[in-house]
């Protein structure tokens, strides 16, 4: 009984991810075995998975800890903790499945488990009294991957795992999916689990390049909000100092290092820039400042310019470390996504010419966004005389063609399985395309809410305020979730795109997708499971 006892005590206490934690030095380390439930109606318990624990409020309650198959005692990891990465050198990725899955088959007496919980992540962590938990390298997998056996990721809402979540302790909840901006897994979530890679996630809701970036301020009251949201989302800045200040070692916090510990094996991915961008478009005079003066202190290229100095600098100082190996996503097309539904542009024009002209400038701007970072890459990369190997992903044109149905190599005619939510607004100079629309009508206060309800409250709040197929339940197959973020099943799609320049750049091997029906294939069986 006190085992089983442990056990519950155990569920109700915090994991974070700010900091590294001092006590790991020479602690045992066991596994945290994360999942969800595959049922997504009305007697599902995504929602109360997705709730804040009632003991300690923000506690992670979607884990069970890992058990031997044979005796169902703890497992305890052997390893030791390099630069934020826990490494286990006693088993494989496949062992340590197999050890999840018996933990969440059987579940506790306390915290029964159910036979639709599925597994979707492995975490190292010393105890539910410790606040910190690591992505697990399986060193006997090693020879399994390519070039690259690790990967940190510094990004924002379209990135982040749960981390703001966590901090938060309520939002993004119920509809989104366990801390995710979308409706399920998210395109890192997929990366891992066809790569088997270890990511750690500095991606957090709402961050930007850096803390201020010229926020416009108008009054007192917008100074405030201002100060409220880089307090509780950060910056890119703020991750990358965090990291190598805090993270770099090779003996488990024993020591701190100046430098990274295994450059050569670790891949360095980063998608940030928009908020930069959308953080504007949240102000009541923005538009003035940020298109009629493009160079001025709020301007568009002031705005872009800084953004991308912002992302090399921060490149810079993980060079400095020894960091070699970097993928940099630019950005979509924000002028063919909803954000152009929710800003009002010009007060003197009617709804479809505001639309219009917001959409085709926001276009042009991104567009001076993406080549800017591109040149501003190139001069970084002959800087550094070959010693780092920085990569772009044109995430733009790769969007583009899955927004237009068009075959990412060929540029034929390709169904990608989406369900296509047409505005109203047709997209400028492109006659027959409409900005698309998303499915998920709610609020963030409104998903918050739903921690209030029942089970089945909850799923019917979220099922009213979304769109639907032909059975009455959430399309999953729509391009966007809610504005901006796209559909899981739209990030299964990202998450090839990411793999694929991968592939090409022969830092991972080859994976089993032959084709884009190959990939289609998988990502529909992947929504359903």
């Amino acid at each position: 009984m006190l085992c089983h006892l442990s056990k519950f005590i155990k569920k109700y206490f915090l994991f974070s991810f700010l900091f590294p934690s001092s006590s790991a030095l020479a602690s045992d380390f066991y596994m945290a075995c994360y999942y969800y439930d595959t049922n997504r109606g009305e007697n599902s318990n995504n929602p109360s998975l997705m709730r804040p624990s009632t003991a300690i409020p923000g506690a992670a309650s979607n884990y069970f800890w890992a058990t031997n198959v044979t005796n169902n005692e703890y497992v305890k990891l052997q390893g030791k903790i390099v630069d934020g990465f826990f490494y286990a050198e006693d088993k494989s990725y496949e062992e340590a499945k197999a050890e999840c899955l018996n933990a969440i088959n059987k579940g506790t007496f306390f915290w029964r488990s159910k036979k639709s919980y599925k597994l979707y992540d492995i975490k190292a962590s010393i105890s539910n009294y410790n606040a910190y938990e690591y992505p697990i390298r399986f060193l006997k997998d090693d020879n399994k991957k390519g070039k690259i056996k690790q990967v940190v990721l510094f990004g924002d809402s379209l990135s982040d795992t749960g981390n703001l979540k966590r901090w938060m302790k309520v939002m993004p909840a119920y509809p989104f999916w366990y801390g995710r901006f979308s409706d399920g897994f998210i395109w890192n979530d997929y990366l891992k689990r066809i790569a088997h890679l270890p990511i750690l996630n500095f991606a957090f809701g709402g961050a930007k390049t850096e803390g201020n970036n010229n926020f416009y301020v108008k009054d007192f009251l917008e100074y405030l909000r201002a100060a409220g949201r880089n307090l509780v989302t950060g910056s890119s800045r703020d991750y990358v100092n965090n990291y190598v200040n805090n993270y770099l070692t090779d003996n488990s916090y024993a020591n701190k290092s100046f430098r990274i510990t295994n450059p050569d094996e670790t891949l360095f991915i980063i998608w940030v820039g928009a908020n930069d961008y959308i953080s504007k478009f949240e102000q009541t005079v923005y538009s003035e400042d940020f298109f009629k003066y493009p160079d001025g202190i709020n301007g568009s290229r002031t705005i872009s310019e800084r953004a991308v100095n912002n992302i090399t600098e921060q490149i810079n100082t993980l060079i400095s470390r020894g960091a070699k190996n970097f993928l940099v996503i630019n950005l979509p097309d924000f002028g063919k996504t909803p954000i152009t539904l929710n800003v009002k542009y010009d007060p003197n024009l009617d709804d479809i010419n505001d639309k219009r002209e917001f959409s085709q400038n926001i276009s042009e701007v991104i567009k001076y966004y993406n080549a800017y970072l591109t040149n501003s890459l190139n001069n970084l990369r002959q800087s550094t005389n070959g010693n780092a190997n920085i990569n772009l992903l044109d995430f733009y044109k790769d969007f583009n063609l899955l927004l237009e149905g068009k075959n990412i190599y060929t540029q034929e005619n390709f169904d990608y399985g989406f369900t296509n939510l047409d505005s109203k607004y047709e997209i400028p100079n492109e006659p027959g395309k409409y900005i698309q629309d998303y499915c998920y009508k709610g609020s963030y206060l409104d998903a918050a809410k739903n921690a209030l309800k029942t089970n089945h409250d909850a799923y019917l709040s979220g099922l009213s305020k979304s769109c639907k197929n032909s059975e009455k339940e959430v399309n999953q197959f729509a391009i966007f979730w809610n504005s901006p973020h796209p559909t899981s099943y739209a990030h299964c799609w990202i998450s090839f795109l990411v793999l694929n320049k991968l592939e090409d750049l022969q830092l991972l091997p080859n994976y089993e997708f032959s084709d884009l029906s190959a990939v289609k294939n998988y990502c529909q069986k992947q929504i359903n499971l």
